[in-house]
């Protein structure tokens, strides 16, 4: 994830690429309903990641400024994260369930 971070604040004036990027992540991580990921899961993602926002940094600079920008950030990577996840899911299903209707 730390590499999906950096890019993510190295290229925050092109949100069009870092949405596409994220949504990928999430297409790819459709598949692993079986081993326990599901949509609910990133809502977790998104508190834990808040949560180690707070820590990060020197002491003196967590101003409240800067937690709601990194609020916003992991906010919006989520957003992304969930949106692919959820469009994949739905093609999975869809897939499944033709493949189940031909039988």
């Amino acid at each position: 994830m730390g590499v999906v971070l950096n890019f993510v604040i190295k290229n925050l004036e092109l949100p069009e690429t870092i949405g596409a990027l994220l949504n990928m992540i999430g297409h790819c991580h459709a598949t692993l309903v079986n081993l326990g990921v599901d949509a609910d899961l990133w809502d977790v993602f998104a508190e834990a990641l808040l949560e180690c926002s707070l820590e990060w940094g020197e002491k003196n600079r967590r101003v409240e400024e800067v937690r709601k920008a990194w609020a916003i950030i992991i906010a919006f990577i989520t957003e992304k994260i969930k949106s692919g996840y959820n469009e994949a899911r739905k093609g999975i299903i869809y897939y499944q369930q033709t493949q189940q209707s031909m039988i």
